[in-house]
């Protein structure tokens, strides 16, 4: 899930140029903003920005950056360019209990562009059908039917459905961003050093089931990594990449 494409998000790239896509935090807005990424790096934004909004602390954001040339004396402080920015809705995820019964529907997504885990969240980046309703809502799923966990496991199992709750219209697929909060978990299974996450989703071409780690994010551990090498934990996102189409 971690793939790296070639970018073409500036006209006058040279293969030295490399572009990053991550999901981050506002920490300070104005026209250069601060962003804190899910592993507790610090983006300083060293261009002017302007947005059709403001960057409001707390927001979350899907940023495309380069690095700027000037290295900051903080070790986790970052100079960039911010290229284009996407605003991402958060969610906590919902539970089915095993008595329970399914009260979500499992409608039709166009595609998803892309799935990964950042910190403790787990980013959907994906396509939809225009709902034939005023409301298209997306519940990330759990359903404890299928787990067999106790609470001294070390890496539990966990069951997700990632579902289209809205009947769609099959016409021109429009983008979402969403951001679901996995730190529920970490309460739940105190012991666990890691998280299996099978996650499953109904799109154009099928039922899609991917299977990911989580590994739970502790700030007060530091678990800080360079940019450079952020593409590879799969606890982070810093990947050269495209922006999806739509932007």
């Amino acid at each position: 899930m971690l793939a790296t494409f070639f970018s073409c998000i500036l006209d006058d790239e040279t293969e030295n140029t490399y572009h990053y896509a991550l999901m981050a935090t506002v920490v300070s807005g104005g026209d250069y903003p601060f962003f804190k990424t899910d592993v507790g790096e610090v983006l300083e934004c060293s261009n002017v920005v302007k947005n059709d909004s403001v960057f409001n602390p707390g927001d979350r954001y899907y940023l495309s950056f380069s690095m700027e040339e000037t290295v900051s004396s903080d070790a986790y402080l970052f100079p960039i360019v911010l290229n284009s920015s996407l605003k991402v809705k958060t969610r906590n995820f919902v539970t089915i209990e095993k008595d329970s019964a399914d009260i979500y529907n499992n409608k039709q997504l166009g595609s998803v562009f892309d799935s990964w885990i950042s910190g403790n969240y787990i980013n959907m980046v994906f396509y939809a059908y225009t709902p034939l309703t005023s409301i298209s809502t997306f519940e990330l799923v759990r359903f404890k039917k299928y787990e067999s966990n106790t609470e001294q496991d070390t890496v539990p199992t966990i069951f997700f459905e990632f579902r289209h709750n809205t009947e769609g219209i099959n016409s021109i697929p429009t983008m979402n961003l969403y951001s679901y909060e996995l730190s529920p978990l970490i309460s739940e299974f105190p012991v666990a050093k890691e998280f299996e996450i099978n996650l499953t989703w109904f799109s154009v071409y099928g039922n899609q089931t991917y299977v990911y780690i989580y590994t739970p994010y502790d700030p007060s551990e530091s678990l800080f990594s360079s940019m450079k090498k952020a593409a590879i934990p799969n606890n982070t996102r810093t990947a050269k990449i495209n922006f999806p189409y739509g932007l």
